[in-house]
Order: C-alpha cells, then structure tokens, then sequence
C-alpha cells in the first residue's frame, strides 16, 4: 500500500538537497541565531464523541450534604488502522477514561466549627496516546478525606486534605511518577 519503497528512495533522494538549503527557525523577538523545530498534532478531520455528565447534591440535614458525580464518553479512541489498539502512530485516543465518577459525604457543624467529609473516585482504565507517550492506564479507585476547624470569632479557618488516603500508588498519566497519599494544610484568614 503507497509508494513503492524504490520510488520512495528516488523521491527522497531528489528532493533532499533542495529540502537542505531550506531555512528552518522560528521567528523570536531576542534575535536568536539558532534554528528551532516545531512539532505539532496532524488535523485528522471530524469526530463524533457523545458523552454526559451528571452531578447531584443533596442537603440531608442542615449539617449533612450526600454529593455525587458521573461522567461518561461514547469512545475512548479512533483506531484509524484497525488493529484493536490505539497504541498506534495513527490512532487518535481521547487520553481520558469513557467512564468516572465520585461519591462524597460532607459533614459542616456551623455552631462548632467542625466540618469534616470523604470522597471516594473511581476512574476506567484509557489508553493515552499523546506524541511519545502511548500506554493503557489501568482503572483506579481513590479515597479522600478533609477535615478543618472555624476558629470562632476571628475569620481563621484552619484545615487539612488528604487525597488518595490509603496510598493507592497509580499512573495518573503516561510518562508521570505514581501518585501516591498527598496531604495539605491550609490556613484561611477572611477580613
């Protein structure tokens, strides 16, 4: 399919000192003399994707909130060449999961101070094909906590997030280290 290798060769071999005396550079503001090389995406045209997300909060009390969230994507990848992978060079992947949700509980005693939830989120497994970076990231589940205290009468809230609590080590992209327990604190001053 295409060019026969020979042709190929021949073509190449003629265009090839023209192409060399072709200035190659980007155009800067600071005059520098060095050639750069852009790489960029191909345009491959029109996709259709169908997808929904869907979010709900619900007050259970005047101190309880139930939260939730779901999203999905028709496809997760166009195999241009047909192979059942889109780990291919012509394979174009949506690089996110056709399926992830949340569920959370928030708890928030305006009277004490005290406000503490949880969340579990789960994401599908995707295959990610973005320039040199090809894999299939597998399915995760996660559960983060937060907890925090309104220091009464003086507009200081103190609180801590701990995301990925039991320290489910996962890809959160290809070519990125594991994430693993990530833990923050934050002090608010309101004036």
């Amino acid at each position: 399919m295409g060019v026969p290798t020979s042709v190929a060769q021949q073509l190449a071999a003629a265009v090839a000192p023209t192409l060399a005396q072709v200035p190659l550079g980007t155009i800067v503001p600071d005059g520098r003399s060095n050639s750069d090389m852009l790489l960029t995406y191909r345009n491959y045209g029109k996709f259709s994707v169908r997808g929904m997300d869907l979010g709900m909060e619900a007050h259970v009390t005047d101190q309880v909130t139930l939260s939730g969230s779901y999203s999905y994507v028709s496809d997760e990848c166009y195999d241009v060449d047909n192979d059942g992978s889109c780990l291919g060079s012509q394979d174009i992947a949506l690089n996110a999961p056709t399926s992830k949700g949340a569920i959370g509980l928030d708890v928030d005693n305006k009277v004490s101070g005290l406000f503490y939830g949880a969340r579990l989120r789960m994401s599908a497994g995707f295959p990610v094909n973005s320039g040199v970076y090809r894999d299939v990231l597998e399915a995760v589940n996660v559960v983060d906590m937060n907890a925090g205290y309104r220091l009464p009468g003086t507009g200081t809230t103190i609180s801590t997030t701990i995301n990925n609590v039991f320290n489910n080590k996962h890809k959160q992209f290809v070519g990125v280290p594991d994430m693993g327990i990530l833990a923050l604190l934050q002090v608010q001053f309101e004036f």
